[in-house]
Order: C-alpha cells, then structure tokens, then sequence
C-alpha cells in the first residue's frame, strides 16, 4: 500500500503526458453566406437573399477525433415577399445585421490520422460534424412597401420587438489537409431560434412557426503549437 501514492503520481504524469501530446490549437477564417427562412419568402431558402457573412473559429483539439469549439460570426439576413409567389402581393421585406457566438463539439469520424508516407505529407480530406449552443443578436426592422398606403400605416403595430435569440448550431463540414499547418474546408450549419421574431414579423405573419437561419462557407485553418505536438496529435 505504500508504493499507490508513487503509483498514483506515476498514473498522473502520464495522463499529463499525453494530454500535452496531443494538446494543439486551431483558428480559423471563416467567409460565407447567410441565408433566412421564416414568414417572408416560401418554406425554402431563397439563394437570391444570400447575404455575406465572416468571422472567425478557435478549435482546441483534445481528441483526434472530437474538439471543443468556439466562434463567432456576424453577417446579415433578409427575406422579401417579392420571392414568395403566394404571397408577393403583401409586399412585406425585411433586413437585418446578425452576430452569433457560440461553443460547439466536433466530431471527425475517422479522427484525423498522421498523413506521413516515406517522410512526405500526404493530404487528405476529413468530414466532420458539429452541434452546440449560441446566442444570436439581430436588429430587424420588417417594412411594407405596398403602393398606395398612407404613411401612417403600420401593419406590424402588434409585433414584438426581439433582440437575442437563443440559437443551436448543427451542421457538417468536409475539410482537406494541406500541409501539418495548413487546412480549408466546406461547411453547412442550420440554426433554429426558437423564436418568430427573427423576422420582427409573427403575428402579421404566421406564428405558429418559428425562423432559423443557415450559414454556410468556406474555411481556412492553421494550427498553432510546437511541430512536435501537431504531429504527435495526427494519430
């Protein structure tokens, strides 16, 4: 029994150890789109409202198959009655700025394995998956632009006025590995607000259904860290 402590401290160095190796952290650039749907256009996205979005993306790569990740982005959406052939005569659009933050698990099913062949690297593409939670701010400010209508007329008088949603993001990706330091990749993500009001348009509208809003890009990578443990963590 006198020899557990030693044991123990043995037991903890080593968990250290390889914790250290395969320690490694990741940023990413992040440039897209964003893309609404909600009470404006058809129950589909419209690629004509695609709008810019950008940000950028930490990962901590615990694991050579999971890693926790965190992000923000700031793009923005908008939707026009114009796009909805059932309903362009109301004539309602809106647009919005959109900034979301947000902590999310990955996951890569095949982990990402040392791409090392006789002492060159070798790329390789990895897809992955991820889910987590945000917060999203938005600012919409939905108007009628109906021909005719004195000024004073306001068809979204009984609206709520909603500033921050809570958002979960889940999507998958597809990155390819260039270089030990160096990797791009294709990402889609859906994000459901649980909310009516990301439109600033619910009642007016239909309130029995709630946005979301989809986010997609590309993404350049690079790893930061000693050679040794990116490497050792391409296992």
């Amino acid at each position: 029994m006198k020899h557990v402590p030693f044991f123990i401290c043995v037991l903890f160095l080593c968990s250290v150890h390889l914790l250290q190796a395969q320690y490694h952290h990741e940023w990413s650039v992040f440039l897209g789109v964003a893309n609404y749907q909600g009470d404006l256009p058809e129950p589909h996205l419209e690629l004509v409202e695609s709008r810019l979005a950008g940000g950028l993306i930490y990962r901590w790569h615990a694991h050579p198959k999971w890693a926790l990740r965190s992000q923000i982005i700031a793009g923005r959406i908008s939707g026009d009655d114009l796009h909805a052939k059932s309903r362009n005569s109301r004539k309602f659009r809106f647009s919005t700025p959109l900034v979301e933050t947000g902590v999310m698990l990955e996951w890569k099913p095949f982990g990402r394995r040392s791409q090392y062949f006789v002492g060159r690297y070798r790329p390789c593409l990895s897809p992955y998956l991820f889910a987590g939670v945000g917060v999203t701010y938005a600012r919409p400010r939905p108007e009628c632009y109906r021909d005719g209508m004195p000024p004073e007329f306001d068809p979204f008088f009984r609206e709520m006025k909603q500033s921050w949603f809570l958002a979960l993001p889940i999507g998958l990706g597809l990155r390819a590995d260039l270089h030990p330091d160096l990797s791009i990749g294709l990402e889609v993500g859906q994000r459901p607000v649980f909310s009516d009001l990301l439109d600033g348009v619910s009642v007016s509208g239909n309130p029995e259904r709630d946005d979301w809003y989809v986010i997609s890009g590309l993404t350049l990578s690079w790893m930061i860290g000693t050679r040794q443990y990116r490497d050792i963590n391409r296992q």
